[in-house]
């Protein structure tokens, strides 16, 4: 594969022969420190964190980073900041500092989930910005942030006479692109400016943290049916705003009309198991939703103890579809209680958080 850091007229290559004096100018340092602050202004850093710098130069805030968190990967296509970078790794023995070589236009990125992805004076050296953001967003994890630092749009005399892919970017733009990718609640203020000569140039931070999904626990009496078909809706129709589980007080297997149901309307749940409460004791719920009575009334005292416990009955099909005197009659039990399943968990997570 070509190395464009070995084509002198490549972009990359400026940033090779640039790597030894790099940390030199005060204000790349400043813009760090201010990053940093408005970071722990939003208690986004925290012992233990697994992190992924993109485009990190020298890493001279990789290494800051570094100073808290687990794991810092340091990532940047050009090999001359990279080897600046090992050389002052090195001399302070940060041994949780883990550099790699990423161009991130064309390179897979690091095997993720990350706790927080950052991206500085970064992404408008890529031609496809938004394909990047949607990149970096893939690998972070449930409850973790993505912090990209760059310049508000200018009129292109920030770099001078060197051509760059893009001369800023308005950042209520970008906070519109990554709320559309999934980040409710991405947001952005100003946090520096760069000056050049006698002009100040803006440099804005943008903050979007991934929201954590609900996880809620549909429990009934034999997790054969209703539970089931509830796991099921939440999955297909919720599954980015809730976890979904269910179990029973029993474990009576799935039931065939059930899974036939569901098919009918297009959801898989086949490959679920029934569970008992006992099967899921480990785990921690938000909300346990009771779908029948006597999983309300026999709901273990433990598992209520942690989450919040609503109960919202369905009537059972089993016990209906016994006196029916078709499979065709049978199965309409079956649909009617899918289809009323389907219309709560459309409200969700709505009416169990509001």
């Amino acid at each position: 594969m070509n190395n464009p850091s070995r084509d002198p007229s490549s972009p990359i290559a400026s940033f090779d022969a640039a790597a030894a004096t790099w940390d030199e100018k005060p204000e790349r340092a400043r813009l760090n420190e201010a990053i940093l602050e408005a970071l722990d202004a939003e208690h986004l850093l925290r012992a233990g964190q697994r992190l992924l710098e993109v485009g990190c130069g020298t890493a001279a805030l990789s290494l800051r980073l570094a100073e808290r968190a687990a794991e810092v990967v340091a990532a940047d296509a050009s090999e001359g900041m990279l080897a600046e970078a090992s050389r002052k790794a090195r001399a302070v023995g940060r041994m949780n500092l883990r550099l790699t070589r990423l161009d991130i236009a064309r390179d897979p990125l690091p095997a993720g989930p990350f706790d927080g992805v950052l991206c500085v004076m970064t992404l408008h050296h890529v031609e496809d910005a938004e394909g990047a953001l949607r990149r970096m967003s893939g690998v972070v994890a449930e409850r973790g942030f993505l912090a990209v630092a760059d310049l508000v749009s200018e009129d292109g005399s920030f770099h001078g006479e060197r051509s760059v892919p893009h001369h800023g970017f308005a950042p209520e733009r970008l906070v519109e692109k990554l709320k559309a990718m999934g980040w409710p609640s991405a947001e952005w203020r100003g946090v520096h400016a760069l000056r050049r000569g006698e002009r100040e140039y803006p440099v804005f931070l943008l903050i979007a943290r991934r929201p954590r999904r609900l996880k809620v626990l549909f429990l009934c009496t034999g997790n054969s049916c209703r539970s089931q078909m509830a796991e099921g809706w939440a999955r297909t129709l919720r599954g980015d705003e809730v976890e979904a589980w269910s179990a029973g007080i029993e474990a009576h297997g799935l039931n065939p009309r059930a899974v036939k149901a569901m098919a009918e309307a297009g959801v898989d749940i086949s490959g679920q198991r029934s569970k008992t409460v006992d099967d899921v004791r480990t785990e921690d719920f938000d909300v346990v939703i009771t779908v029948c009575g006597h999983a309300h009334e026999t709901c273990p005292a433990w598992l209520g103890g942690k989450a919040k416990v609503v109960h919202v009955g369905f009537d059972d099909p089993p016990t209906l579809a016994r006196g029916a005197a078709t499979e065709e009659e049978a199965m309409s039990h079956y649909r009617r209680v899918r289809d009323e399943i389907r219309r709560f968990v459309e409200t969700l997570p709505g009416a169990l958080t509001g």
